[in-house]
């Protein structure tokens, strides 16, 4: 086959060592697998390439093996900065060892990062990020001992702080498409989202770097319409077709056309949510919406919002993601980032516009830990490493903040009825804690950038909210008392003078 179309092989054997490679993709989509299983076949049976840094966005990976996984080997990675690190556990077992050194930084600025290097900036200037694991006077992002380097910086300008982050040079992007013609121009119709491909090609060309595309099927030159081009064909160095068990939609799916935009389907009416911790704090999160609100979600307990929102029928509320997806129905799991008949998407980077200029009206996410001093962790955890993701890109700046986690963790149950709660069985892990491990989210930083922002923790048994002491308790459940609250926390909140019981129907 003529033009850019070559073999995985040919096309990955211009990496060089000491590259510094983008590799797209969001867990399974938009991630390009097959090139990802030559690369380690090339370094398993060459030795060849060596010292490469591994730049990432969203994790790409299954917790398993695929994705960036394939390329966990001494030699070939000396450096990983990544955003989201759960779904790459071969990764983390280098880092965790001191074999490679490595960065967590949040997702939306590491986007802005590429955007920057392209127009040739040395660094991102941003607000994101204080008071949080990545700003420098913590530890600037560092996932062990022997990362040294810095690639975050305090500064001040006309008295106000932000971070500095340093743009990498750019050699080599692996990104994936649906349809390339022979000239390299490529289409995205059957992906989830728009993605970081554009973004990411365009920093790697500035620099000099290479692009290489993976794509399903190939078109003749010029027949791909304009408007469905998403990278421009000069932007593309090598085209390689992956075989179908290769180029899943996501690590959950192998294609569906409710994902990518091409069929709206009728909705089934959902499972109702069985009555227990989530559904008590899905109902008092669905509180917080007001109509037209521009709302996005995080993983893990916020799941319980939205299928309390779909068995009560509430759609007075716009969903979107750190992806760029609006409306529609959230998908989770591996197909998290997915979205059936969902309305419209935008590029990443451009999300992150909206994100950090404060364009979202509520987020609600997950709070694995909390302190007396409103910090959240949802990083990481002892020898456990999940990465902020986008969390700390949408906990800056978005106008109403719900973190959602049940009181306590591991074997908490709970009865209802007469309109009360009862604990029948105590979690063993506490959440409350004097001090989080890792703060994810700053509570002082928050209330001194945001002092009129309202900042709520939801769990099933009390609401507490953001003061400028730190946490502040202002609900608790009928049948709860104050001092049982206590005992299973690190620490005394206040109490607000209007301490008001939860509403009786949440736990009906």
């Amino acid at each position: 086959m003529e033009g850019k179309v070559t073999g995985a092989v040919e096309a990955l054997q211009h990496i060089r060592d000491g590259d510094t490679v983008v590799i797209g993709g969001y867990a399974g989509a938009g991630h390009a697998e097959y090139l990802m299983l030559n690369l380690e076949r090339i370094f398993l049976e060459s030795g060849l390439p060596r010292r490469l840094t591994l730049m990432w966005f969203g994790g790409p990976g299954d917790g398993k093996d695929r994705g960036v996984n394939h390329l966990a080997h001494e030699g070939l990675v000396d450096c990983c900065i990544g955003a989201h690190w759960a779904n790459i556990p071969k990764i983390q077992k280098l880092v965790a060892s001191n074999k490679v050194s490595a960065f967590n930084l949040p997702l939306g600025v590491m986007l802005h990062m590429l955007r920057n290097a392209s127009a040739g900036l040395p660094y991102t200037l941003s607000r994101v990020g204080l008071g949080t694991f990545v700003d420098p006077r913590l530890n600037g992002g560092k996932l062990n001992s022997i990362t040294t380097k810095d690639m975050v910086n305090l500064v001040t300008h006309r008295g106000e702080e932000f971070l500095s982050y340093d743009c990498p040079r750019l050699n080599v992007a692996i990104l994936r498409g649906t349809t390339s013609d022979l000239e390299g121009n490529i289409s995205v119709e059957h992906e989830i989202f728009l993605g970081e491909a554009l973004t990411a090609a365009i920093a790697v060309k500035c620099h000099g770097g290479i692009v290489i595309v993976q794509v399903e099927r190939i078109a003749a030159s010029k027949t791909i319409p304009r408007a469905l081009v998403r990278i421009p064909g000069n932007l593309v160095d090598f085209v390689v077709v992956a075989p179908p068990e290769h180029h899943w939609q996501t690590f959950g799916t192998t294609y569906s056309p409710l994902f990518s935009g091409e069929l709206v389907a009728p909705l089934e009416p959902p499972v109702p949510l069985q009555m227990g911790v989530k559904k008590i704090i899905g109902r008092r999160a669905a509180q917080e919406l007001f109509p037209n609100s521009l709302v996005t979600f995080g993983v893990g307990m916020p799941e319980s919002l939205w299928l309390v929102a779909l068995e009560d029928k509430v759609r007075n509320f716009i969903v979107t993601n750190a992806l760029g997806v609006y409306g529609g129905i959230p998908q989770m799991g591996k197909d998290f980032g997915a979205s059936i008949n969902g309305s419209s998407a935008v590029d990443p980077a451009q999300q992150f516009d909206l994100i950090h200029g404060g364009g979202l009206d509520i987020a609600f996410l997950g709070m694995a830990q909390a302190d007396r001093f409103g910090n959240v962790n949802v990083s990481k955890f002892s020898s456990t490493l999940v990465g902020t993701g986008a969390f700390i890109d949408i906990t800056a700046s978005t106008k109403k903040l719900v973190f959602m986690g049940s009181f306590t963790a591991i074997g908490l149950t709970v009865g209802t009825g007469n309109d009360v709660l009862t604990i029948l069985t105590e979690g063993k892990v506490r959440k409350f804690m004097n001090q989080v491990e890792q703060v994810s989210f700053s509570g002082p930083t928050s209330f001194r950038l945001h002092p009129r922002r309202l900042v709520l923790y939801i769990t099933e048994r009390c609401v507490f909210r953001l003061c400028e002491t730190g946490l502040e308790l202002c609900e608790i459940a009928p049948g709860i008392t104050v001092e049982s609250l206590i005992e299973q926390m690190g620490f005394t909140p206040a109490i607000s003078s209007t301490l008001a019981p939860m509403p009786p129907h949440l736990f009906t």
